[in-house]
């Protein structure tokens, strides 16, 4: 049995760009010099029916570095960058329902659990980040470049992402 983490709190902002910025802001300072980058593969799962996106929830499994993450995400509070989170590492590719218990999953699938989930889009991106201290805060900084796939549909990511890591979120 997995047990997924104690809920935390994702503070971010998330900005979509065009290709022709990327150039410019892989020029920008922040990202001048060599640093980490990762291929992640992120499935996304509902129901036919929508019953987590329409409970505010999300469900993913992400492949990071050989490493399996089952992610729930909900909205926290007012704020529409703030979220609360759980994160289990899991063993396979689909998700893991001994690692949503005690998350909004269960109680939104109820009984219907892994039967009611289907894979709903996968996002296949490659991950450039930087970590930038901003006085006593810390912000992970993030150019995702990639494709969003749904069935036979196809869509570019381009995305900049600035996700709080210690501090006051008044920094973002």
């Amino acid at each position: 049995m997995v047990s997924p983490l104690s809920p935390s709190s994702e503070v971010e902002l998330k900005f979509q760009v065009s290709p022709d910025d990327v150039a410019a802001i892989t020029a920008n300072p922040i990202f001048a010099h060599k640093g980490a980058q990762t291929e992640l593969r992120s499935v996304y799962y509902d129901t036919p029916n929508w019953d987590l996106r329409r409970g505010g929830v999300s469900l993913r499994v992400r492949l990071e570095e050989g490493v399996y993450i089952q992610t729930v995400k909900r909205q926290a509070g007012l704020s529409l960058f703030d979220r609360d989170e759980w994160e289990s590492e899991i063993g396979g590719e689909t998700p893991d329902r001994s690692a949503w218990d005690g998350t909004p999953v269960a109680s939104i699938l109820g009984k219907k659990g892994m039967h009611a989930l289907g894979p709903v889009f996968t996002t296949e991106v490659r991950r450039t980040l930087r970590l930038v201290r901003e006085g006593p805060s810390l912000v992970e900084v993030s150019l995702d470049q990639g494709e969003l796939v749904a069935g036979e549909l196809r869509e570019p990511i381009e995305e900049v992402e600035l996700e709080l890591k210690g501090g006051d979120a008044v920094c973002l």
